[in-house]
């Protein structure tokens, strides 16, 4: 008994220089995982805007269907119309007719530095929506 009395006593905590390489050690996992994490954020904020670039398509073609929307024929961007023909139209203009029969709310893009999301018809009835001049919808390219 006397001998663990004295082997506990007599050990101490851990050395400066063991300290020193436990931090060491975790500052190069650090340095390892904090860029690809960064890059997971990013993918995740891409996929939210082309989700949400999707739903906002998916509603507008429902709306224009269904006779609640209407493809503006003119350059301007009245409310009640789409932009057409190389006009073009903020989503939360459209708010009034697209929430709450079509969408819960407009989101907003995640990925790029824009306030809203856009939205154009071109001549033959395709949607593209946009935002910060990246196309979100329709899907060209899902390589990322």
């Amino acid at each position: 008994m006397k001998k663990i009395k004295k082997y506990l006593k007599s050990t101490q905590g851990f050395s400066l220089i063991e300290l020193i390489v436990v931090i060491a050690i975790l500052a190069v996992l650090a340095v390892i995982a904090v860029p690809r994490l960064v890059g997971y954020q990013e993918r995740a904020r891409t996929s939210t805007d082309r989700n949400n670039a999707s739903i906002i398509g998916n509603a507008v073609s429902l709306a224009l269907a269904e006779g609640d929307l209407k493809l503006n024929q003119s350059n301007g961007t009245a409310t009640g119309f789409v932009g057409y023909e190389g006009s073009s139209v903020a989503a939360s203009d459209l708010s009034t007719i697209l929430v709450p029969k079509y969408l819960e709310s407009i989101p907003k893009p995640q990925s790029v530095a824009a306030e809203d999301f856009t939205i154009n018809v071109n001549t033959n009835g395709t949607i593209s929506i946009t935002a910060g001049g990246e196309t979100f919808y329709p899907l060209t390219d899902v390589s990322e």
